[in-house]
């Protein structure tokens, strides 16, 4: 009897769609995902600061315009795009930190939010419960005022604060682009039976937007979906789909999935700071190689302590 395979599933997730965000191309990005009829999220910005993201200084706002809620409106009708809440300005409210929400209080988180996704749902014509927090930085405060609005999910990162006790959804970013094949791999060798991976991605990482900092073309984004939808253990879904259709996204997974990490940080073969995949269960094998590991290390410090002992304490010969 053939043996079932568990199903991966991969979530995408683009962001920085804005009114200052190359339009040309990422049309093409959201064709190439059409074409293989596999769901995208996207972060969309209500109002991108127009000189600098990363200056907190006050300067001009630019919308999002219609021609790019056009785009978000067709794609959602289409069935492919998923869209989200990427945060107001996308501007970092400290000359010190990338976050434009960290540390602020709840009446300006509270208002910050209120605006952006109420112009962004008038625009688009598209309830969106999906907030993505620029820089994947948030806090406490951010946690109670998405609640209190009614939002249902937070995708950031592996890094933030996930309190047991959340009723959100955490759809932490686990991988890049580049490194998706690699996290399947992962995936299909681990013992969790529900693997979810998350792919963060931006516009930036396509050669035909900058030469230098890209990691992959066009056609290599078209090939890399092709090679996901022949494969009979992978499903590509949306956040939304994903939130909705019963997989488990919630605080304790990620916290979880965290741990997990840092076990595996020794016996890893990749660098990486984030979770690459979520685990929904305490990987054992990895908790039994670091016991193993510790146990090995401990014996083999007592046996280089009992040498030198030894040696130590062995009386000197005579000398003639």
């Amino acid at each position: 009897m053939k043996k079932k395979h568990k199903n991966v599933h991969v979530i995408f997730r683009y962001d920085d769609f804005s009114s200052s965000s190359p339009t040309e191309i990422e049309e093409k990005v959201i064709a190439a995902f059409k074409k293989h009829d596999a769901p995208l999220t996207i972060g969309a910005i209500p109002f991108i600061a127009s000189q600098n993201v990363l200056d907190p200084s006050p300067q001009p706002l630019l919308p999002l315009q219609e021609d790019k809620a056009a785009i978000l409106r067709q794609g959602h009708k289409d069935g492919i795009i998923d869209i989200a809440l990427h945060g107001h300005t996308h501007q970092s409210m400290h000359p010190d930190r990338r976050s434009e929400f960290v540390g602020l209080g709840r009446a300006v988180q509270l208002e910050k939010l209120t605006t952006a996704r109420s112009y962004l749902e008038r625009v688009v014509g598209v309830p969106t419960q999906v907030f993505v927090p620029p820089w994947n930085a948030y806090d406490h405060e951010t946690l109670k005022v998405l609640e209190e609005l009614g939002f249902t999910t937070l995708s950031a990162d592996c890094r933030g604060v996930a309190p047991k006790d959340s009723a959100l959804a955490f759809v932490p970013a686990t991988c890049s682009l580049h490194q998706l094949q690699d996290a399947i791999i992962i995936a299909r060798k681990s013992l969790d039976p529900q693997p979810v991976i998350v792919v963060l991605f931006h516009i930036y990482d396509f050669l035909e937007h900058d030469a230098l900092q890209g990691r992959l073309s066009l056609g290599e984004l078209d090939a890399l979906l092709a090679w996901l939808t022949e494969r009979d253990d992978t499903r590509i879904v949306s956040i939304t789909q994903a939130v909705t259709g019963g997989v488990d996204l919630s605080s304790r997974r990620m916290l979880r999935a965290r741990m997990n990490q840092k076990l595996a940080q020794p016996f890893s073969l990749f660098s990486r700071k984030d979770c690459f995949f979520l685990h929904s269960s305490v990987n054992y094998g990895t908790v039994f190689k670091v016991m193993l590991f510790s146990l090995v290390v401990i014996a083999s410090a007592a046996s280089i302590v009992y040498v030198a002992w030894k040696i130590l304490a062995a009386p000197s010969a005579n000398i003639v």
